[in-house]
């Protein structure tokens, strides 16, 4: 494993509006990327409604 200065900050959890997202060594999760992807899909509709790539059930609340 490569060792991170100490002066390198980076969160392993960072809380926004929407969600939380969580990082390993500064690399997303899986999981945040899905929810960071779904997010601007959220705040950006009229293109996935028109290309029909949104899909019924694919947003889902997170708690």
């Amino acid at each position: 494993m490569t060792k991170i200065p100490e002066n390198v900050i980076t969160p392993d959890i960072l809380n926004t509006r929407i969600v939380s997202l969580t990082f390993r060594d500064g690399v997303p999760s899986d999981d945040a990327v899905e929810k960071v992807y779904a997010a601007l899909r959220l705040y950006s509709p009229l293109e996935a409604f028109f290309d029909k790539s949104w899909k019924v059930g694919e947003i889902e609340l997170v708690d």
